[in-house]
């Protein structure tokens, strides 16, 4: 008797101990979902001399203000593509639903009453982009393909979209936007290794700043 009491005891531990990662893992895959639009944007505000930016023409202060999908699609001159319509959808069904406390748009969160039960939630298992989990929001295989078309989109602006703003983000180095430093990184970036080298001495120049080492 003892010993089976042993057992249910090890067992219902093992199962609270596996929805408590559960859980924290969903919070986490949600956290990661909103650091990762929040780095997007930053990206987009730094791509933008990469792209078809013009001082004439264009508002910098109007730029930085609009929300990820406005600037992406400035940045890259799209008005859709594969890739932004993952990110969209990602944002809508996960981002957006949760952080409004699970209510989603469109007509796809209800609560309705069940007799002699009371107040139930549903979502509208109809529609393809309704959430649907049980009793976490982001299990293991949800979260593992996040990160996947996450990867495909960073992969797709560092490999063929933004190649040149992707290699001036990840320097750390701030954007200056007169004219001479644009016209002057712009052309270094035409050749990547003379682009590489000039982000090194531009580092160099950054650490000497910042030390007081004139």
């Amino acid at each position: 008797m003892k010993g089976d009491i042993k057992d249910i005891k090890e067992i219902v531990e093992l199962l609270r101990s596996e929805s408590n990662t559960s859980h924290e893992g969903g919070y986490n895959a949600l956290a990661m979902i909103d650091a990762y639009f929040s780095r997007l944007e930053h990206f987009l505000v730094l791509a933008l001399p990469f792209s078809n930016y013009d001082r004439e023409r264009d508002d910098l202060t109007k730029f930085v203000s609009k929300n990820w999908s406005e600037k992406l699609k400035k940045v890259l001159s799209i008005k859709t593509n594969q890739h932004y319509e993952t990110l969209k959808q990602l944002k809508e069904k996960y981002r957006n639903t949760f952080a409004h406390g699970g209510f989603e748009k469109e007509s796809q969160s209800f609560f309705f009453h069940l007799g002699n039960i009371g107040i139930v939630p549903a979502s509208m298992s109809g529609r393809k982009d309704s959430v649907h989990f049980n009793h976490v929001p982001i299990d293991k295989e949800i979260f593992e393909n996040i990160c996947s078309q996450l990867d495909a989109f960073d992969e797709y602006l560092s490999d063929s979209a933004l190649p040149d703003a992707w290699k001036f983000a990840q320097s750390s180095l701030n954007l200056a936007m007169d004219n001479k430093s644009l016209q002057e990184m712009l052309e270094v970036a035409k050749d990547p290794d003379t682009f590489d080298a000039w982000i090194e001495r531009q580092q160099d120049l950054s650490d000497r700043y910042t030390n007081a080492e004139y």
